[in-house]
């Protein structure tokens, strides 16, 4: 859900709440909540209360990143 409506590029370089998050990307804000404390809680992202950055794991999921997962994330769900 995440690498298909784009987070880890609506996220940028600094922290941002779930609500701009949800608003940059057309999400429901509980269930990107959810689904941010989930994979905040595995590493992929890193939690300050509701606030979220990006972790190395999580930047593989930018589309401008040189080694973009993101695809490849998009075609296994």
């Amino acid at each position: 859900m995440l690498a298909e409506i784009g987070v880890a590029d609506a996220l940028g370089d600094g922290w941002a709440t779930v609500a701009d998050l949800a608003s940059r990307t057309g999400a429901n804000t509980g269930a990107l909540s959810r689904a941010l404390q989930l994979l905040a809680a595995n590493g992929v992202f890193d939690r300050r209360g509701n606030e979220y950055a990006h972790t190395p794991m999580s930047r593989l999921l930018r589309t401008d990143h040189p080694q973009s997962l993101r695809s490849f994330v998009r075609w296994i769900r």
